[in-house]
């Protein structure tokens, strides 16, 4: 282990929530290291006088016998509300997600059965009469179906897509 993989890892061993052998290398890194030693002397000391300052803060704390119905009354307030939003939890977390994948699937399929419109051909006639040989141009489209699955921040992009692609040609026919 190096300094820096000591510094990444200095606050996961101030909380003991390091693996074995990475507990091990970061404890011979300092019996090597004084300046990490010291940076971990610095931690342990700030640590202890935030804990030090809290416990004379909240020891000085009463509250009489109202405030402490308030604060009873309150957190039974914030129980029945988060009991309320676990019965739909199922509906918020499973049936509408199903239900938005069920409308998007319906709806391409719905898209990909509507007749199709195509964008007008070259001005052009479809058959060369003025020479021996005949052009018939032609213009092809098909319908490209994908599915888009990504991650956007805190979104997840979860969508079926349909593209419509055109391509026009000519077929030359010789007499």
């Amino acid at each position: 282990m190096n300094c820096e993989e000591f510094r990444e890892s200095i606050y996961d061993y101030l909380d003991e929530t390091l693996s074995p052998s990475v507990q091990k290398n970061l404890e011979a890194h300092l019996a090597d290291c004084a300046g990490c030693r010291h940076a971990l002397q610095h931690e342990l000391q700030f640590s202890n006088r935030l804990k030090n300052n809290f416990e004379r803060a909240v020891g000085v704390m009463t509250l009489d016998h109202v405030d402490r119905r308030r604060i009873v009354a309150a957190a039974e307030r914030a129980l029945t509300e988060r009991s309320h939003r676990s019965k739909n939890s199922f509906w918020t977390h499973i049936v509408s997600p199903i239900a938005a994948a069920v409308a998007t699937l319906a709806a391409s399929i719905w898209i990909g059965s509507q007749p199709m419109r195509f964008p007008p051909l070259a001005s052009q006639s479809l058959i060369d009469t003025d020479n021996r040989n005949r052009e018939v141009r032609f213009r092809v489209s098909f319908s490209s179906g994908g599915y888009i699955f990504r991650k956007e921040g805190n979104q997840v992009i979860d969508a079926l897509t349909s593209d419509t692609v055109f391509a026009d040609g000519a077929l030359v026919v010789t007499r």
